[in-house]
């Protein structure tokens, strides 16, 4: 074997051409393979776990199943800004004004960026496939796992702000969890 040559399952060097245009560039930066894109699959990492932790968390501080006085809306440890920031457990917390139910700016600013991420995945789908290509390509990226993921990661938020804003619909927030199938894209 020559010691030059590209064998990937003997850990040879790998000869992946530099990216050229904007478009391959961005997806180099969305796959985490230049320095700042590895600095956002960090920052993605950490928004995972810390949602994690958040969900985990708001739970105590629901008075419906927690009737400690340390967990109350009202008088409790946390209260409305930390609720509003961190949990989204109230509809009356300090984001009220949006109207759209209740939600945390953490819970506002892991949906932007997990859905401009989605959005420039699927726009960018053919540089991880050919097949991809084109409008019907987009189209056939779609039902692809990671995609269904990255959108069941994102969906229920937009769906409990703005079709079911009344309701009480619990297992949309168990949905959220499938951020954590999002590290797998990153960890394969």
């Amino acid at each position: 074997m020559v010691a030059s040559e590209d064998t990937p399952l003997l850990g040879g060097p790998s000869h992946t051409p530099a990216p050229t245009s904007r478009r391959e560039k961005l997806y180099a930066f969305l796959e985490g393979k230049t320095p700042v894109g590895a600095i956002y699959e960090s920052f993605t990492i950490f928004l995972i776990i810390l949602n994690v932790v958040s969900f985990i968390l708001a739970s105590l501080f629901v008075e419906k199943y927690n009737d400690e006085t340390w967990a109350r809306e009202d008088g409790g440890i946390c209260g409305k800004v930390c609720d509003g920031l961190w949990f989204g457990n109230y509809d009356d917390n300090i984001l009220e004004f949006l109207n759209i139910g209740s939600t945390s700016v953490l819970e506002i600013v892991t949906v932007a960026v997990f859905s401009m991420d989605y959005l420039l995945r699927v726009n960018l789908a053919d540089l991880e496939n050919p097949k991809f290509k084109g409008f019907w390509g987009k189209i056939r990226y779609l039902p692809t796992f990671f995609s269904i993921v990255d959108l069941a990661s994102t969906v229920p938020f937009y769906v409990d702000s703005f079709i079911l804003r009344d309701s009480d619909l619990v297992a949309s927030q168990f949905l959220r969890m499938f951020r954590l199938f999002r590290m797998m894209r990153v960890e394969g």
